[in-house]
């Protein structure tokens, strides 16, 4: 019988004249290729994005398209842009380790000596930088914006106002549609209490960017603080709209609740917010340009909470708002307060006497200041040196760090200042690691300048 015969293997079906498997064959090839293509061009398109948005000072869609365009992997580029990100929302220590990752992608070397100038300016720390920082307005480029915030942003810190000044009248004129020069210097103004002229520099970001969140918290901020809530939760809600972080104006809408009456939607809120992890309620700050170290829904919690005659569900507020801001006159007296409506009465006792004590102090530095005032030709680095010494040790720390660097403006080399400012900063790097370099800058000037440590004793305890 014949062997049989192998039956032969039917042919892969013709279309268009190409066998089946070699058709997906290349049209896989075909899909590679293009998805090649498109990866090649998505980073650079993002990044562009990311670029265009920071210009526009939004924000958090830079911060969208910077994080897509590393999707397939992370170039200095976007390192650098990374960096300059984070420097606008004051998170110094992540520009400066994105901008260490950019010179280690291989960025120009130029490019990474420039922002670090602008790193250092934010920053505050212009010793040293000035020179360079000076010769680089002489060739701006296209970094004008930048050159400005930061190195304003420097001398504000320093208490260098009317240099300050100099230099946002430029920006102004430079570029008209950028509202950061007018919040910059209706920030300052708002702090010595010029509150019309900083309202109309609020007003007049606005002009420039109608739903910049900065400027309606801003705004939003100084009305609450005329006691115009009505006014304010306007620019509050407006500010939360455009903001997806938007745990600081919502903190703001609370404010306003509580001084209209409505505590219980204010606690609500507060409730809520709360509960969010600290970093988110730190970036929200920095979106709208106020950062605030001092706990706010904490603390505002906690003052509902003791004003109702809840005191054993307020203290944990009140203590984590004192851990950042020891002195204050409010906290404490409303600890003191919740200390006696839980039957601890002695404690309660001490903390009453040491809150008298900080009221005669007090009382003491604002003498001092209509002194001050009253001989502004004169630097009366002394009382200066004292206003900030009793707010330090019986009141607000951030009036402290006003007096303080009042001092170094007239006495750059003064030990004590440079001591206080140095445990000021110290206390917040506790809670914000960008204050680290604070704090080693003035503990090495201290030291320059042959001033010594205090004893504990002297130091604000947190």
């Amino acid at each position: 019988m014949p062997p049989s015969k192998a039956r032969p293997r039917p042919k892969a079906p013709l279309i268009d004249g190409v066998s089946t498997p070699h058709r997906w064959w290349r049209l896989a090839l075909l899909g590679a290729v293009l998805v090649g293509l498109v990866g090649v061009g998505w980073s650079p398109w993002c990044l562009s994005r990311g670029i265009a948005a920071m210009a526009a000072r939004d924000y958090e869609a830079a911060e969208r398209w910077l994080d897509r365009s590393a999707w397939l992997g992370t170039s200095a580029e976007t390192h650098f842009w990374r960096a300059r990100l984070a420097r606008k929302l004051f998170a110094i220590d992540r520009a400066a380790a994105e901008l260490d990752a950019a010179a280690k992608g291989g960025l120009a070397a130029s490019r990474v000596a420039r922002e670090r100038l602008l790193i250092g300016a934010q920053a505050g720390r212009l010793a040293g930088l000035e020179p360079e920082l000076k010769r680089w307005f002489l060739d701006v480029g296209t970094d004008g914006n930048d050159l400005c915030e930061a190195y304003v942003n420097g001398l504000i810190m320093n208490g260098r106002a009317g240099e300050a000044e100099v230099i946002i009248q430029h920006w102004k004129r430079s570029d008209p549609r950028d509202p950061q020069p007018y919040l910059a210097w209706g920030r300052w103004l708002e702090s010595q209490l010029d509150t019309k002229p900083a309202e109309r520099e609020y007003e007049a970001a606005l002009l420039q960017s109608p739903k910049c969140a900065a400027a309606h918290y801003a705004l939003g901020r100084l009305k609450l603080n005329r006691v115009e809530a009505r006014a304010a939760l306007v620019h509050f809600e407006e500010a939360e709209k455009q903001l997806t972080a938007d745990s600081a104006p919502r903190i703001a809408i609370a404010r306003c609740y509580q001084e209209l009456g409505e505590t219980d939607r204010a606690r609500q809120i507060l409730e809520q917010v709360v509960r969010e992890p600290e970093a988110a309620l730190a970036r929200s700050f920095a979106l709208v340009q106020d950062p605030d170290p001092s706990r706010p829904a904490d603390r505002l919690l906690g003052e509902l909470l003791a004003r109702a005659n809840e005191a054993q569900r307020a203290l944990p507020y009140l203590e984590r708002a004192l851990a950042v801001a020891p002195r204050d006159p409010t906290l404490r007296y409303l600890k003191a307060q919740c200390l006696q409506g839980i039957g601890d009465q002695e404690a309660a006792r001490a903390l009453f006497a040491e809150i008298a004590a900080d009221r005669a102090a007090i009382a003491e530095a604002d003498r001092l200041v209509d002194q001050i005032s009253s001989h502004p030709s004169d630097p009366q680095v002394d009382l200066r040196l004292r206003v900030g010494e009793l707010f330090w040790k019986h009141d607000s720390a951030r009036k402290a760090e006003y007096w303080l660097k009042s001092v170094l403006v007239h006495d750059p080399r003064n030990a004590a200042a440079h001591g206080m400012l140095a445990e000021y900063y110290e206390l917040r790097s506790r809670h914000d690691p960008a204050f680290a370099d604070a704090a080693e800058y003035h503990r090495r000037a201290a030291a320059l300048s042959g001033g010594t440590e205090r004893s504990p004793s002297e130091k604000p305890q947190p």
